[in-house]
């Protein structure tokens, strides 16, 4: 969920701005961060190290969503994310 407000200052804005970000992300972000959040409760569960946590999670949240649309499918993404969460 994405929300845009310009505090009243313009509603034309607000409205302008969440159509371009419509456009931009579109409802594969939405299975993307399906898969995020159950990969990310997972990694809470089997990383005991804080620090090697972290740093995964944070790996994971900066994952380049349209490069990873565009060269492989959403099921071959998370096997690969898996397969390095299955490392810790």
């Amino acid at each position: 969920l994405l929300t845009v407000s310009t505090g009243g200052a313009s509603p034309a804005m607000t409205k302008k701005i969440r159509q371009q970000l419509e456009k931009q992300y579109g409802p594969e972000y939405a299975v993307i961060l399906e898969l995020l959040k159950s990969l990310r409760a997972e990694a809470m569960e089997k990383i005991a190290d804080e620090e090697k946590r972290r740093t995964f999670l944070q790996e994971l949240g900066q994952s380049d969503v349209e490069k990873i649309l565009q060269t492989e499918t959403t099921e071959e993404w998370e096997k690969r994310v898996r397969t390095c969460l299955s490392s810790y």
